[in-house]
């Protein structure tokens, strides 16, 4: 029989073993919820894509693929990667200051862009680069939005924030597909679906009291921006890159065949995007081995990673049957395309997820450093006439495993230099 003692002892420990199991089934939960809505949000993105595919004419589907590929260019130019390092600096100093920042910055660039979309009405008629702009700056707006909730890690306003969004771009992008064309579809996506969003963001966003915004912390963010920001566009240049290069021959199949892989990779940067919000605190806290995901224990990273292997070995191949089933009478070469491409970008994703660790402020340049390497040979491929299309797409996927490899020796060498 337990002493009175000995009872008192025993309450604290099964109270933190409580806690510490509802602690692990929340963030399950957060997560789950956060995991969903992405599929939500993305599935929205997917199914527009693949509806004007099928709608559209080749060369307007592919004037369309270019424009979904040069948008992310111009926010990450508009971003000046301002987004990740403020985020990176508030969870390092454990201060808002910095995502304060950034959101007010991109509210200034937005505003501007829609002034000079209605300027460009009243003088000239609509021009398609402002439109791009706008439809870029409104990325970025967005991409500064899910900074502060993932700062605040307030998932489930994140996961909401993701439907509504999902929700209006179904709405107003299957209007533009039947009553419009590939300009309007970008207006819908990008521009009108995201407006109501930013303002009720906006309008509730007086908690990070922008009239006090600390403009001293500009400094700070300022130093490690410009570095985020090049590494960023460049690694948002490969998939661009190869399909310029596919298409530099004038080869217009080739290159909207290629448009489908990359329409069919939205669902695995989906993946991946959702496990970076929720790893990256995580990595700017503690070491990688060290990382307790789930509940699972240390060296979790490990045990999601290898799963994640598995699952996406395994699901290659009826995707494959999919993209050969709707798209081989259209674009014949989709399929191997797909089979090649996706199993390159498939393993960098994976090995990304210990790579994340470059976006830390002190990592930040190595990750600069491999993707200057696989922007400069992804474009040497140019140099070399007798590449086929399966063969530029078989070494573009190869460059960017490589890429990573690269990148997490480098990693790995830094670390050892801190111990």
């Amino acid at each position: 029989m337990k002493t009175a003692a000995e009872s008192l002892q025993a309450h604290p420990l099964s109270d933190v073993t409580a806690t510490s199991k509802w602690h692990s089934l929340r963030e399950i939960g957060d997560q789950s919820l956060v995991f969903i809505s992405q599929i939500v949000l993305n599935a929205s993105f997917f199914l527009l894509m693949l509806l004007a595919s099928m709608w559209l004419d080749p060369s307007e589907f592919l004037k369309l693929s270019f424009a979904n590929s040069s948008i992310p260019l111009i926010a990450a130019a508009l971003d000046l990667g301002m987004s990740q390092s403020c985020l990176a600096l508030s969870f390092e100093h454990k201060k808002h200051d910095y995502i304060a920042l950034n959101l007010a910055i991109k509210g200034v660039i937005i505003a501007v862009a829609f002034a000079a979309l209605i300027l460009s009405l009243l003088v000239s008629g609509p021009s398609l680069e402002i439109i791009l702009a706008l439809a870029a700056a409104s990325m970025s707006f967005w991409t500064a939005t899910r900074a502060v909730e993932q700062y605040a890690r307030r998932f489930r306003r994140y996961s909401l924030l993701n439907i509504a969004l999902a929700a209006t771009r179904i709405i107003f992008g299957f209007a533009a597909i039947i009553y419009g064309g590939w300009v309007a579809l970008i207006v819908a996506i990008y521009v009108l679906a995201q407006l109501p969003i930013q303002i009720v963001t906006l309008s509730q966003s007086t908690y990070l009291r922008f009239g006090s915004i600390n403009w001293r912390a500009l400094h700070a963010v300022m130093r490690m921006a410009p570095i985020t920001f090049l590494a960023r566009i460049l690694y948002l240049a490969l998939p661009l890159l190869t399909l310029w290069l596919l298409n530099s021959d004038g080869n217009t199949l080739s290159a909207a065949a290629f448009s489908v892989v990359l329409m069919f990779l939205v669902p695995l940067d989906l993946l991946f995007a959702t496990l970076k919000v929720y790893i990256f605190p995580k990595i700017v806290e503690s070491e990688f081995k060290n990382i307790d995901l789930f509940g699972f224990g240390q060296r979790s990273m490990y045990l999601i990673m290898a799963g994640l292997s598995v699952m996406l070995a395994i699901g290659i191949v009826p995707a494959s049957l999919v993209i050969d089933y709707l798209y081989e009478a259209r674009f014949p070469d989709a399929g191997t395309f797909f089979m090649t491409y996706f199993s390159c970008y498939a393993v960098s994703c994976v090995i990304g997820l210990y790579t994340v660790r470059s976006q830390r402020p002190g990592f930040v340049r190595l990750s600069l450093l491999a993707n200057i390497l696989r922007a400069a040979a992804t474009a040497v491929l140019m140099f070399i006439p007798a590449l086929n299309p399966h063969q530029i797409v078989l070494w573009s996927g190869i460059i960017i495993v490589s890429g990573e490899l690269i990148l997490t020796a480098l990693l790995m060498r830094a670390a050892q230099t801190d111990h």
